[in-house]
């Protein structure tokens, strides 16, 4: 597991809102697009502790909480866009990518992990998008046209930009490969060309029982390795009015 974005507070044992935990928080994930807490070992703490950072989001696939329970699930595991019922790899990408504005944050709560596989690896795109500029500014134009892609999820339908521009030097990311993302034939080598840049970049990040991961949906892709055995994670969506919108590249990404 990665030695930052860490936070060891047990949640019972931070009951009372406390300003400057919250602060941690939100500095770990604008320094790194992700933050890992321990302590939070049921639904019940998973969303108490989330309280504390925004308001949680409704996603196809949740409970009335905003929690979906992430494991094996043979009977829809082969349909597009379920594959995280599945116990495969799934490929980098940003959760709810075809709603107008996806959910800034994404937090995931393990109860208890594969017997073998399944690691988690976040895709920071601020240290990835300055790389494309210096290498691939071909990618850099296809990701930030209007109207070049769409996602469909078979709810939700977004057409435009991979990359939007929200502020000054400020950008917010979705991308997704799987059966809900559409791509034009002729840009099939530039995607090939971004998957691999953000395939080079990612950071591993093994989590067991009781921890849990916030991550800048709009910043950052997650993805993950096929596993073996039973596994179950939870999975909440949240907005978030304590990040500023989107993110800035990394000026040092080497």
């Amino acid at each position: 597991m990665a030695d930052f974005g860490s936070s060891q507070a047990i949640l019972h044992a931070v009951e009372e809102p406390h300003r400057f935990f919250l602060d941690d928080i939100i500095s770990n994930i604008e320094i790194h697009g992700y933050h890992i807490v321990d302590g939070c070992h049921s639904e019940g703490d998973v969303l108490a502790f989330l309280s504390r950072l925004g308001n949680t989001v409704q996603h196809r696939d949740s409970e009335s909480t905003g929690v979906t329970y992430l494991a094996t699930k043979g009977g829809i595991a082969n349909l597009p866009g379920f594959a995280g019922f599945s116990s495969e790899a799934l490929p980098p990408h940003t959760d709810r990518s075809a709603l107008p504005v996806p959910p800034r944050l994404l937090a995931m709560g393990w109860c208890f992990a594969s017997s073998a596989g399944g690691d988690l690896s976040v895709h920071d795109f601020a240290k990835i998008l300055p790389r494309l500029r210096k290498a691939h500014p071909s990618v850099v134009d296809l990701i930030t046209e209007q109207l070049r892609i769409r996602y469909d999820d078979g709810e939700q339908s977004f057409h435009g930009p991979m990359l939007e521009a929200v502020g000054e030097n400020r950008f917010r990311l979705r991308f997704r490969i799987d059966g809900n993302g559409y791509y034009r034939f002729v840009d099939s080598a530039l995607i090939s060309l971004l998957v691999q840049e953000i395939n080079r970049t990612q950071m591993p990040v093994r989590l067991g029982p009781g921890q849990l991961i916030i991550i800048d949906n709009h910043r950052c892709l997650h993805s993950r390795g096929h596993y073996c055995g039973e596994r179950l994670v939870l999975r909440v969506l949240l907005d978030t009015e304590h990040l500023e919108a989107g993110f800035e590249e990394c000026s040092d990404a080497t």
